[in-house]
């Protein structure tokens, strides 16, 4: 690892984001398995926000072009100067109108040839999860990896739906897990990653080998064994994870841990958006957490006098 990639990694909260050191550490394990085998190529990333990971697939491999793909650029362009990556690139658009043709006509400007690593965090919907997926398919040349985030994320169903979809066609089938990413690769290539992450606990995931660190803070593999692996229903894993995390946001904000910069409504719908949850039912969870007296204090407190709250 250069010094350079040891540096970032020391100060990844320099760059807003959500990549964790479990993910940042499966990514360069990738990298340099994929570097020592001479599998070149390009690096695209799906939803780039303020560019935390795409610096780290730019820093890695200094030769070879990275292209970020977002909706607006989220001063993606600024950090990728202040970083001096001469081989990163933006393209900006709504990422699912964006196909492989032109992704591959965006890196051969750059002088790629071809796509070696995708980093998959864009639309979240199972639609944009889908079309990313099967772009990556499409792109990954021999000895690809996908590396997709939110695969299992209570917050996010269709990624998990889309994710399904793709390892029962077989089109790209998963071999890690760490940080709550999954490294995908073609079902041809699945014998080559074997030891991405040697001592790491294997599962069976829909009957493929998946090493994955059984010690992971940011996401267990629980959710990844039961939801991929057992086939459950999502609703017998996402609504208690719903509520648990509502229940999270409720005591941090009553805890006086949320910026009171914002109405009371504005973390309402921040809540709806986040959880999933009907207002009614953030309002149930809210009084369990808070009691009948807790929850009327705290609606003082913001002067907050709508009825559902």
């Amino acid at each position: 690892m250069s010094e350079a990639v040891q540096q970032y990694l020391d100060s990844l909260e320099d760059v807003d984001g959500w990549l964790q050191p479990g993910a940042a550490e499966l990514i360069c394990n990738v990298d340099a398995l994929q570097q020592q085998r001479g599998t070149s190529g390009a690096r695209v990333e799906f939803g780039v926000y303020h560019g935390r990971s795409l610096i780290l697939l730019a820093l890695l491999d200094p030769e070879s072009p990275v292209l970020g793909l977002d909706l607006e650029d989220s001063r993606v362009r600024q950090h990728i100067e202040s970083y001096g990556l001469a081989n990163a690139s933006l393209l900006t658009g709504n990422t699912n109108d964006i196909d492989a043709d032109r992704i591959r006509t965006e890196l051969a400007s750059l002088g790629a040839s071809s796509v070696r690593m995708v980093s998959i965090d864009g639309d979240h919907t199972y639609k944009g999860a889908l079309h990313d997926l099967l772009t990556t398919a499409e792109l990954l040349c021999s000895g690809g990896v996908a590396i997709v985030d939110d695969v299992a994320n209570p917050l996010y169903p269709g990624v998990h739906k889309a994710m399904v979809e793709m390892i029962d066609m077989e089109r790209l089938v998963p071999f890690a897990a760490a940080g709550g990413c999954i490294a995908m690769c073609s079902p041809a290539d699945i014998a080559d990653w074997a030891d991405v992450l040697p001592g790491y606990a294997e599962v069976d995931v829909r009957g493929w080998p998946v090493v994955m660190s059984a010690d992971d803070p940011w996401r267990q593999p629980t959710l990844e064994t039961r939801a991929l692996a057992e086939g459950v229903s999502m609703d017998s894993i996402l609504i208690p994870a719903r509520r648990d995390c509502a229940q999270q946001l409720v005591a941090s904000f009553a805890g006086g841990r949320v910026n009171d910069a914002a109405s009371l409504e504005h973390w309402i719908g921040e809540f709806q958006r986040d959880t999933g949850l009907t207002r009614e039912e953030l309002g149930s969870i809210a009084r369990e957490v808070l009691g009948d007296e807790g929850l009327e204090n705290l609606k003082r407190k913001w002067g907050y006098e709508e009825a559902g709250a």
